[in-house]
């Protein structure tokens, strides 16, 4: 389902009171994707952004903490999108798969995450 906003979309999938959300921005240049049917998300870590999903600069172990604490005090992290054309979807809850330390073409290190989708019911 589609909804017109970001807010209208957490209060509609019941997510206004989980503290931590990822809201993923279409952007051409993002890192972000939403893969295999939906079921998996690549997310890039916290930090300076050029562009949503595109550091601009080095990204640090520490940004990445508060993050991580939060996502073991909850278990799950609901994830939103929205298009280019604003409308805002929201993609389901999702477990963290993987963690990683990566080298961009343009010689930065960021940080990489791998969700994949629970499904409805668990």
């Amino acid at each position: 389902m589609y909804y017109k906003s970001y807010d209208e979309a957490v209060t509609a999938s019941c997510q206004a009171t989980t503290t931590l959300k990822l809201h993923m921005i279409d952007h051409p240049d993002s890192y972000n994707e939403v893969l295999f049917n939906g079921r998996v998300v690549q997310w890039v870590g916290f930090g300076y952004m050029k562009t949503p999903g595109h550091p601009s600069s080095h990204q640090n172990l520490k940004r990445q903490q508060v993050f991580m604490d939060e996502y073991v005090k909850q278990g799950f992290v609901p994830i939103f999108q929205t298009f280019n054309d604003g409308f805002v979807k929201f993609l389901g809850n999702y477990t963290l798969k993987s963690f990683k330390k990566k080298l961009s073409f343009g010689g930065f290190q960021y940080y990489e995450y791998m969700f994949a989708i629970i499904p409805p019911g668990k």
